[in-house]
């Protein structure tokens, strides 16, 4: 009798995503390049999103609480939904993480409003410096640097391309900063145990996968409820943001997934595997 784990779907898929990491990686560049809106369009859409994020601490701060109650209530309900299963389910590093991009994300935001040339000296220097620690400092979580970097640029393309609500591509800047951060968090302790790059980073990935989708689909949610206006936009508005929700799942898979196994992991491996009775 064969006593071993057989592979779910999210372990087979994952296996498969790595076997071919370099094809993926470059059809990815390839879609970005030739499908993707131009550079400065991008630019443009993060300006028009931090502006409408200082506009809603304005709002908070002039008005009060009960200026912004209807935003605030939905975005605290879907953050107190995705830290509770991200602390059940990946564990207390993962749920950290989520409140650490929550509350530095939009503090990111409001610190680049301004002009675009404030906002392409930023994005360079961010660039040098993710490529500076990820080669120089030994640790997990200076790998997810340099994927963070690439893949927020690739699914801010995404959302400037479809015109996805600012506020919206916000919510998912915080869950790629949480998402990207968290595996290589947990792949690096799978690492410190012995555990090979590839079944690390799988694992970390399998754990993560279920606050991951779960967490694309609370801001889908919020989003057409703070969205919509009367009851016949719901179907619309619902069916655009579960788009968004699964490009999202899929740039992480695919994009997050395959650009973190290619960052330089062995040198954190344990030169022995501990092997867990």
């Amino acid at each position: 009798m064969d006593l071993r784990e057989k592979p779910g779907k999210v372990q087979k898929f994952a296996e498969f995503v790595l076997r071919f990491r370099l094809i993926v990686v470059i059809l990815l560049a390839l879609a970005c390049i030739f499908a993707g809106p131009a550079f400065l369009d991008v630019i443009s859409y993060v300006l028009g999103a931090t502006e409408e994020c200082s506009m809603c601490v304005f709002k908070l701060c002039n008005g009060g609480f009960l200026a912004s109650s209807g935003i605030l209530i939905h975005i605290a309900v879907g953050a107190t939904v995705v830290f509770g299963l991200r602390l059940f389910v990946s564990g207390f590093r993962s749920a950290m993480m989520f409140l650490i991009a929550l509350a530095c994300v939009p503090m990111l935001v409001l610190a680049l409003s301004g002009s675009e040339e404030v906002i392409l000296y930023i994005y360079g220097v961010a660039g040098l410096i993710a490529l500076i620690l990820c080669i120089f400092v030994k640790h997990s979580q200076t790998c997810a640097l340099i994927p963070l970097y690439l893949m927020s640029f690739a699914y801010t393309s995404y959302c400037t391309a479809t015109e996805i609500p600012e506020l919206t591509w916000g919510a998912y800047m915080v869950l790629i900063v949480a998402d990207t951060f968290g595996i290589t968090i947990l792949a690096g302790h799978e690492l410190s145990d012995g555990t090979p790059v590839s079944g690390a980073v799988i694992k970390a990935f399998r754990k993560l996968f279920l606050p991951i989708l779960v967490s694309a689909l609370a801001v889908a949610l919020v989003s057409t409820i703070y969205s919509v206006h009367s009851l016949k936009e719901v179907p619309l508005a619902l069916t655009l943001r579960l788009r968004d929700a699964a490009v999202y799942v899929l740039a992480v898979s695919a994009g997050v997934l395959p650009l973190i196994s290619l960052m330089p992991l062995k040198r954190l491996r344990a030169a022995e595997r501990k092997i867990k009775l």
